[in-house]
C-alpha cells in the first residue's frame, strides 16, 4: 500500500530489489559480506547468523570456546548456524526462496537447498511464494562446450540471463548451469507489483461445486535444471481455498500466469499442491494490470472431471480383503454415508442393492471415510474411499468382522474348560457360542 502511494503522489516508484551472491553467507569459513546490509539497516549479524563451535557433540558460543584449555580447543570443530530471522529476510527470499521451515511440520531439518542439510541436494526456487513479487532476471552460467567435453573448458563459463538461457537450452547449444555456480556467482533481481485479481468458481462437469480445493498461483519462470519435475508450471506465489460455493480469490503477478487447483492432502510443499491435480488453467496478466492500472480483476472458472466408483459392499468372513460369495456376506440394504476429508466438505449418502451392489456417480474427486447402518448395526468406521479426477473405479469395499475375546475364571481356581460362552446380538436376537479352553480363554472371531 505504501509503495502504491507513493507511486501514485509522486510519480515515482521503488520496483526492484537485487541480491548478489557475494552476500550468501555459505559456511563458518565463507560468512559473505552479508553483516553490511546488516548493519547498516540497524540490525545485529548475530540475530540471523552465528558461528559457533562443536565440543563434545554440543554447540557453544565462541566466547565458551575461548574459556576451554588450549588442548581442548586445537580439537574444535566450527559451523555457521542459520537462524530463523536468516530465513525469513527478503535477502533469503529473493535468493534461496525456500528453507526447511517452508517444509511442512514432520520436515526437521533446517538446511538451504544447495548448501547444507536434508536440501543440499535441492535447487533453489528465488522468490517462492513472495506474494508481491517475482524474479525477472537472474544469472545462469552457460559453457559453450557440450556435458561431455566441459571439464576440458573449465575457463569458458560465463554468465548470461535467464532468457538467453531459454535460447541455448531449446536448441541444445552448450551446456547450462542455473544452480551452484549462480550460488557462488551471481545476481538476481525481483521486481514488486501490486497484484492482478483472479477470481472464480471450481465446479464439477455436472456443475456441482468443489469446496475445500487449494488454488496456487504461479509465474512463468522456468526451471533449467528439471529437478521439480514434469509438474512445474513456475514459481508458486500464493494459495487460497475455496468456499462452500467453489468460489476463490486470489492474487496474481504479471506473465503467463498459471493457476492449480488441487485437494487430497499430501501437500507438496515446494509446489504448494495438494495431491489431486484438479484443473490447471493459464491466463496472461499485462503488467499494467499487476500494477491495477484499467481493468485489474480477471475471472477464471475451473472445472473438475467427476469419480465415480461401484462395486459390493461385504463382510469380510475370511479376512482377505476380497470378495467370494461362498463365504463372505453381502450387506443388502445398507446406508454408506461418504464424507469428504481435508477440507472437502461434502457428504453422499447412497444405499446399497438387495445383492450389496454400491453405486456413486458423479462424485467430487478428493479423499472420503465411510460409515455404514446395516439392520440396526452402526459401523462408524468402514474404511476409506480416495477418487481420483475422472476416474471411473470398480472395487469392493470389505467390511471386516469384529473380535471379541476374553478369559473366563472362577473364584477357587478349578477349571473352566469347555464352559460354553454365548454372544447374542440385540437387535437380531441372533446368537452364537463358543467354548473356554483350558486356560479360559475364549473368542469370537467374527
Amino acid at each position: 500500500d505504501m509503495l502504491i502511494w507513493y507511486n501514485e503522489e509522486v510519480g515515482d516508484s521503488f520496483r526492484y530489489f537485487a541480491v548478489d551472491s557475494r552476500l550468501m553467507p555459505v559456511s563458518y569459513q565463507n560468512t559473505g559480506i552479508f553483516y553490511a546490509p546488516v548493519v547498516l539497516s540497524d540490525n545485529r549479524v548475530e540475530d540471523f547468523i552465528e558461528i559457533v563451535a562443536i565440543y563434545q557433540g554440543n554447540q557453544i558460543t565462541l566466547d565458551q570456546a575461548a574459556a576451554l584449555p588450549p588442548e581442548e580447543r586445537a580439537q574444535l570443530q566450527y559451523q555457521l548456524v542459520w537462524k530463523r530471522s536468516f530465513y525469513e529476510s527478503m535477502f533469503y527470499r529473493t535468493f534461496m526462496g525456500y528453507s526447511g521451515f517452508d517444509q511442512g511440520p514432520e520436515f526437521t531439518d533446517k538446511g538451504i537447498p544447495f548448501v547444507s542439510g536434508d536440501l543440499a541436494q535441492s535447487p533453489p526456487m528465488p522468490a517462492w511464494n513472495m506474494t508481491n513479487w517475482r524474479v525477472v532476471h537472474r544469472t545462469i552460467h552457460w559453457n559453450p562446450a557440450d556435458a561431455q567435453n566441459i571439464s576440458k573448458f573449465p575457463r569458458d563459463w560465463k554468465a548470461i540471463s535467464h532468457d538467453d538461457a531459454i535460447y541455448y537450452k531449446d536448441n541444445e547449444i552448450g551446456t547450462l548451469d542455473d544452480a551452484i555456480r549462480t550460488i557462488s556467482s551471481g545476481v538476481i533481481y525481483i521486481k514488486w507489483y501490486a497484484g492482478a485479481w483472479i477470481n472464480g468458481t471450481v465446479t464439477t462437469e455436472a456443475g456441482k461445486p468443489v469446496p475445500g480445493a487449494t488454488i496456487t498461483v504461479h509465474d512463468d519462470y522456468r526451471s533449467l535444471s528439471g529437478y521439480f519435475g514434469p509438474d512445474f508450471v513456475g514459481v508458486p506465489h500464493g494459495t487460497t481455498t475455496t468456499d462452500e460455493n467453489g468460489r476463490y480469490s486470489i492474487l496474481a503477478p504479471f506473465g503467463n500466469v498459471t493457476l492449480v487447483a488441487t485437494n487430497g492432502g499430501s501437500m507438496n510443499y515446494l509446489l504448494l499442491h495438494e495431491r489431486n491435480q484438479l484443473n490447471k488453467t493459464n491466463i496472461l496478466i499485462p503488467e499494467s494490470a499487476a500494477m491495477r492500472q484499467g481493468e485489474y480483476n480477471f475471472t477464471v472458472d475451473m472445472t473438475v472431471p467427476s469419480a465415480s466408483q461401484q462395486g459390493i459392499l461385504f463382510a469380510d468372513a475370511d479376512g482377505d480383503g476380497i470378495y467370494d460369495p461362498t463365504v463372505d456376506m453381502p450387506l443388502d440394504n445398507a446406508t454408506m454415508t461418504l464424507k469428504g476429508q481435508r477440507g472437502l466438505n461434502v457428504t453422499y449418502q447412497i444405499t446399497t442393492y438387495p445383492d450389496g451392489h454400491f453405486n456413486l456417480q458423479d462424485a467430487i474427486p478428493g479423499d472420503y471415510t465411510v460409515s455404514v447402518v446395516h439392520r440396526g448395526h452402526t459401523i462408524g468406521d468402514a474404511g476409506g474411499i480416495p477418487l481420483f479426477p475422472g476416474e471411473n473405479k470398480i472395487e469392493d469395499l470389505p467390511i471386516p468382522f469384529s473380535k471379541i475375546s476374553g478369559t473366563i475364571s472362577l473364584r477357587d481356581g478349578g477349571s473352566v474348560e469347555g464352559t460354553e460362552v454365548i454372544a447374542r446380538d440385540l437387535e437380531t436376537n441372533v446368537t452364537v457360542t463358543t467354548e473356554a479352553d483350558l486356560g479360559g480363554e475364549y473368542s469370537f472371531d467374527g
